[in-house]
C-alpha cells in the first residue's frame, strides 16, 4: 500500500505545539520538507514493491486526484479522518475487483 500524502502545514503545527516552532522550523528549513521527506519514503515503498514484483495499492493517487485531497485528513495533517479513511476503502476495493479481478462482497 503506497502512503496516503500529508498536508505539512497542519502537520507541522500539531507536532509544534507547545514547542518553539520558530527553531524546528530552523532545523527542518521549511515546513514543506516534511513533504518531502515522505514523498520519499513513499517512492521507496513503490520501489520495493517494483523490485519484489508485489502488487502495490496506490492510495496516494487517489488522495492526489482528489479535487482537495487536505479535506480527507483529521486535524493533526497526517492520519485520514472518515472520508479520507473511505477514499482508501473505495481504493483498495476497486484494486481487488479490477486488478485482482475478485469480486468484493464485503467492505474493507
Amino acid at each position: 500500500l503506497a502512503l496516503p500524502p500529508l498536508d505539512a502545514k497542519r502537520y507541522f503545527a500539531w507536532i509544534s505545539r507547545g514547542l518553539n516552532a520558530e527553531n524546528i522550523l530552523h532545523w527542518l528549513g521549511d515546513v514543506e520538507h516534511i513533504y518531502r521527506w515522505h514523498e520519499m519514503y513513499n517512492l521507496t515503498v513503490v520501489e520495493l514493491a517494483a523490485k519484489k514484483q508485489v502488487p502495490l495499492i496506490d492510495i496516494r493517487r487517489a488522495f492526489l486526484e482528489t479535487r482537495n485531497y487536505l479535506n480527507l485528513f483529521c486535524e493533526d495533517g497526517i492520519h485520514p479522518n472518515e472520508a479520507g479513511h473511505s477514499l482508501i476503502n473505495d481504493t483498495v476495493k476497486s484494486f481487488i475487483v479490477e486488478t485482482l479481478q475478485i469480486p468484493v462482497a464485503f467492505s474493507v
